[in-house]
């Protein structure tokens, strides 16, 4: 049986045809579009190809090493988009790290700015656990 795959349609970029089993083990968002509304391409257009392209990476290793500063807010805005629940924790704890080892003017300046930034636009997208409070 040949696995099934989704077209990513990615902008200023070839379109990438992914599993939709990659896809859909952790993304109730991706799982909603393919499953539920039988969607054969997905346009992710709002990233830019290279995050996109790491994102998907992330997606298949299911680990995160050290995330570029330049495309964190892209990734973390992907993982919550999509409800990448694991990615958005691992983000967030990228980010806490970056807040602990701030030590000058431009490392402090930009956790300030993610910080403001994720509580202004993304703070509550994904729901807390029961057990949280």
């Amino acid at each position: 049986m040949e696995a099934k795959t989704v077209v990513i349609k990615i902008r200023d970029s070839d379109p990438l045809c992914v599993s939709t089993t990659l896809l859909t083990e952790d993304s109730s968002v991706f799982y909603y579009l393919i499953e539920e509304l039988n969607q054969t391409e997905i346009e992710i257009e709002d990233f830019t190809p290279e995050t996109v392209t790491i994102f998907l990476t992330l997606l298949q290793d299911g680990t995160v090493g050290d995330i570029s500063v330049s495309i964190f807010r892209e990734l973390h805005k992907l993982a919550a988009v999509f409800n990448v629940t694991w990615l958005v924790e691992e983000c967030r704890r990228w980010l806490k790290k970056k807040i602990e080892d701030a030590t000058d003017y431009d490392s402090k300046l930009f956790v300030f700015e993610e910080c403001r930034y994720i509580k202004n636009t993304w703070f509550g997208l994904i729901p807390q656990r029961a057990n949280e409070d």
